[in-house]
């Protein structure tokens, strides 16, 4: 028997009332305002401050949520639910990280929620349906989510990306720039790491052996470049 997927039109529905009212009521505080608008077809990672280039750099506490993986170990976005628990428990890992990621705002939580169920779960036709009942669900994970120490909140999502560029400036460059600007990120980190462990005492062996020690392997060929375009390891940032 063909399985009739839900085409959440009644979700839809829901996230664009509660995005009219949420992003534009001056009863709502404007920072909360600003992030749901910056975020208005989701919320997947941390949110992000980007310096006057256009770049954030990862602090260690990035989080990140990305949905399953194909066998070429690509994210496809679409979670498929069989049944009403598989999708409560979805949902509340999502509220996990939600939580985990710095929102505090419920109405914000909710509507992220909703964008989370419109855009990312797959279920059969009515087995989740935007109804009263299932928005109080919704409603009482969220409550019970926000009231829990933030300790204690389980979300092991690491982002591991080093950086990452403004959306908005990186939808306008060619493939080429977006490159180069990378390539210019990862030279920079690079070379702050070997400003910051390298000892002109040590030897070159002795250096790249404590890069190793210190989390990041560095090539010789790398280090010898950097010594040549820092004059012998001298660098000013």
């Amino acid at each position: 028997m063909k399985v009739i997927f839900d085409d959440k039109s009644e979700w839809k529905k829901e996230r664009q009332c509660r995005f009219a009212v949420l992003a534009y009521s001056p009863e709502y505080p404007q920072k909360y305002r600003d992030r749901l608008i910056a975020h208005h077809d989701g919320l997947y990672e941390t949110p992000k401050v980007f310096n006057s280039d256009g770049i954030a750099y990862n602090d260690g506490s990035w989080l990140i949520y990305n949905t399953y993986r194909s066998k070429e170990g690509k994210y496809r976005g679409k979670i498929l639910c069989s049944n009403k628990k598989q999708v409560i428990e979805h949902i509340y890992g999502y509220v996990c990280f939600l939580r985990k990621v710095g929102i505090d705002w419920r109405d914000e939580m909710e509507y992220y929620i909703i964008c989370y169920i419109v855009d990312k779960l797959t279920f059969p036709k009515g087995l989740f349906s935007c109804t009263k009942s299932n928005i109080e669900l919704i409603e009482e994970m969220v409550f019970t989510i926000m009231n829990k120490e933030y300790e204690d909140i389980d979300c092991s999502r690491q982002d591991k990306r080093k950086f990452c560029m403004n959306p908005a400036i990186k939808k306008v460059m060619s493939r080429s720039e977006k490159v180069r600007l990378e390539k210019a990120e990862l030279k920079k980190e690079t070379y702050e790491f070997i400003a910051k462990y390298n000892n002109p005492e040590r030897t070159t062996t002795e250096n790249l052996m404590e890069f190793i020690k210190q989390g990041k392997p560095i090539s010789e060929s790398t280090y010898k470049r950097w010594k040549r375009e820092y004059k012998g390891g001298h660098m000013d940032f």
